[in-house]
C-alpha cells in the first residue's frame, strides 16, 4: 500500500461523516503539494477493490461519498485477540471520552468480529464479562444527550474552536432561547453525568461546568480560540471545582478521621495536598486544601461519627446544623411546634 492510499484511509478514518472524491483529494493536497486529483481517484479506486472503503450509495453516478468497509482485512485480520479485547474494553467503559470519528465504529466492529471467531473456551473471549467498573454512590440513570449535540461538543473540544449553544440552567426563569458562545476546554464524566468545562467569549477568566443534557441546541464554528496555557484539568478536578462548588477560592480544612476512616484516608488520600498533622491513640489529624463542594460534604456526612472537621470555624458550623437537622427528621432534638 502506498503512501497516498494510506492518506486515503487516515482521512476517512479521522472524518465523522463520509467523504466525496473531492473532499479526500483536498485533505490529501493540503498534507503534499505533489498530489492530483487523478492520482486520489485512483487510490480510492484502488482502495475500493481491496475492500478497505466503499460508497455509501453504489447506484449513484455523481459526488459518490466513500467510507470504511466494516468488514475490512485492514482491520479484522491485522487485529490479534488481544487488540481486539482491548478495543472492546476501551470501548465499553471509555467510549464518552473518545473523539467522535466514524472509525471507532469500525474498529469496534471489527473487534468483535476476531473475538466471536475464538472458540467458546478462549479466555479472551471471555475476559470483558469477568471485569467491572463501579462507580461510586449510589447509580443512576444518565440524562440522555442527543447525539448531534454530543458530537458538535466532542468535535469543538477536539478542534479548539468556539462552539454557540443555547443552554436550559436549573433556574426555571433562564432565557432557553438565547445564544451564547463559549470556548470548550475539558470534558469530565461524573458519575451519570456529562459535563462540558468551557469559557464564556468575553469573560475568558473564569472556567464553567455545563451539564451537557441540558444544552438544548449546539452550533459548530470555524473559529479557534486559543487554548488557555495556564489550565490544567486534573488540577481542576482534583481541587473540587466539578463538585457544585460553595466558592471558587481554595480553603484550608482540618480533620479527624476516627475508627475505619483512618484506614480510608490512609490509603487513598483526598487530593495531593493532604497532610499529616498528628495522631492520638484514637484519631489522626490531617490538612487538606480543596474547594468545599457538595460531594465533599456529602462524603464527610456518610462517614458520619467517624470523621470530625476542626477548621474553619464556619464550615464546622455548617457541618453541626446539617447533622443536626437530619436528626431532627428522625425525633432527636426535635424542635416542637
Amino acid at each position: 500500500m502506498d503512501d497516498l492510499q494510506l492518506k486515503v484511509l487516515d482521512c476517512l478514518r479521522q472524518s465523522t461523516r463520509p467523504k466525496t472524491k473531492k473532499e479526500i483529494y483536498q485533505y490529501c493536497s493540503d498534507a503534499s503539494e505533489d498530489v492530483s486529483q487523478r492520482s486520489v481517484e485512483r487510490a480510492v479506486n484502488k482502495l475500493a477493490e481491496l475492500n478497505y472503503i466503499e460508497p455509501v450509495d453504489a447506484t449513484k453516478q455523481r459526488n459518490q461519498q466513500w467510507q470504511l468497509c466494516l468488514e475490512s482485512a485492514l482491520f479484522s485480520a491485522s487485529l490479534s485477540a488481544f487488540d481486539a479485547l482491548m478495543i472492546k474494553l476501551l470501548y465499553q467503559h471509555s467510549r464518552a471520552i473518545l473523539p467522535v470519528s466514524n472509525f471507532s465504529q469500525v474498529l469496534l466492529d471489527s473487534a468483535e468480529l476476531v473475538i466471536d471467531k475464538l472458540p467458546p473456551s478462549s479466555p479472551y473471549r471471555k475476559w470483558h464479562k469477568k471485569v467491572f467498573i463501579e462507580q461510586r454512590g449510589q447509580p443512576l440513570l444518565p440524562p440522555e444527550i442527543e447525539d448531534e449535540i454530543q458530537t458538535t461538543c466532542y468535535q469543538a473540544l477536539f478542534n479548539e474552536t468556539a462552539l454557540k449553544i443555547q443552554y436550559k440552567s436549573k433556574s426555571e426563569t433562564s432565557d432557553v432561547s438565547q445564544w451564547r458562545t463559549v470556548y470548550p476546554v475539558g470534558l469530565v464524566i461524573r458519575s451519570h453525568i456529562h459535563y462540558l468545562v468551557v469559557q464564556f467569549q468575553g469573560n475568558e477568566q473564569a472556567y464553567y461546568l455545563l451539564s451537557m443534557h441540558r444544552i438544548v441546541a449546539a452550533d459548530s464554528t470555524s473559529d479557534t480560540f486559543d487554548y488557555p496555557q495556564n489550565f490544567e484539568l486534573n488540577r481542576y478536578v482534583q481541587q473540587g471545582r466539578t463538585g457544585l462548588a460553595y466558592t471558587d477560592k481554595t480553603v484550608e480544612i482540618k480533620l479527624k478521621f476516627y475508627d475505619f476512616a483512618r484506614n480510608i484516608v490512609a490509603e487513598s488520600p483526598i487530593n495531593d495536598t493532604m497532610k499529616w498533622l498528628e495522631s492520638g491513640e484514637n484519631y489522626t489529624f490531617y490538612s487538606v486544601e480543596l474547594v468545599p463542594n457538595y460531594d465533599f460534604e456529602s462524603w464527610l456526612l456518610s462517614l458520619a461519627e467517624c470523621v470530625e472537621v476542626v477548621e474553619p470555624e464556619h464550615f464546622r458550623e455548617h457541618m453541626r446544623q446539617r447533622l443536626s437537622q437530619a436528626l431532627e427528621l428522625y425525633g432527636v432534638n426535635k424542635k416542637p411546634n
